[in-house]
């Protein structure tokens, strides 16, 4: 009778802290001595970045504060008077992000289905990592910012539409559910590394000219036997071999 009467006490104990409030977290994240310009509280998954100014630019994932805690934010809301993020590493890894939003009267950023925008969302800034599925890219985009997709693994499919004319460096890095991407021909840019760790890409089509990968062979064109990890270029949206204008890089691996 004891050993029952214990266990639901500890029982009841465990329910009571799991329903305690969680307690709100708040850091100075502006840049310099104006650190207390711009602040970041994180409370019940959503990482709030409100105040006036920029935020410091954070060069690895280590120097956000909210680090230890990244894989608990699930939301991000961006204040109205915050004019920079700095770098896509402020929620790089946080894995069960899956929305962005800003506030409408920012001047400098936007958001449109949980995804990071620049204000005339030309640019496309940041794909919340903890988003799966399939994404269809507004075509109000020219730009796919640098690391934009960068470690979205659970991202499987992507449409690039025809208004895209630049992808940035990384772009789509470490997106490792992607297996095909088609390049429209309005892309007349793509950056280094671009493509890079994507390991279950098997195809890429630009133009009229697409590459493939079976069993550890590359095709491009037609022509087989290119090692399957090549430095490539797109020229007039055809593919070619190792070139000092090389625009984007495939490590493509048999699975």
């Amino acid at each position: 009778m004891i050993k029952v009467v214990s266990k639901l006490a500890v029982a009841v104990v465990v329910v009571m802290i799991m329903a305690l409030p969680t307690i709100a977290q708040t850091w100075n994240v502006g840049v310099g001595a104006d650190s207390a310009n711009v602040t970041a509280t994180l409370s019940d998954g959503t990482l709030t970045i409100s105040g006036s100014g920029a935020m410091r630019s954070f060069n690895t994932g280590f120097q956000r504060p909210w680090h230890n805690s990244r894989n608990s934010i699930t939301n991000v809301v961006i204040g109205s008077g915050v004019t920079t993020i700095g770098s896509f590493m402020a929620f790089y890894g946080c894995t069960d992000l899956t929305s962005i939003e800003v506030m409408p009267d920012n001047v400098r950023y936007s958001s449109l289905d949980g995804v990071l925008f620049s204000k005339a969302q030309d640019t496309l800034g940041i794909y919340p990592h903890g988003k799966q599925g399939a994404y269809i890219i507004p075509n109000s985009v020219t730009t796919i910012g640098s690391s934009a997709f960068s470690g979205c693994t659970g991202l499987t499919s992507i449409t690039i539409p025809n208004s895209v004319t630049t992808i940035g460096d990384y772009a789509f890095s470490g997106c490792t559910g992607l297996t095909s991407v088609i390049i429209p021909n309005s892309v007349t840019t793509i950056g280094s590394s671009a493509f890079e760790g994507c390991t279950g890409l098997t195809s890429i089509t630009a133009g009229t000219s697409t590459a493939t990968l079976n069993n550890g062979t590359l095709t491009i064109g037609g022509t087989e036997g290119i090692p399957s990890q090549v430095y490539l270029c797109l020229a007039n949206g055809v593919f070619s071999e190792l070139s000092t204008i090389s625009l984007l890089l495939l490590s493509l691996k048999a699975a």
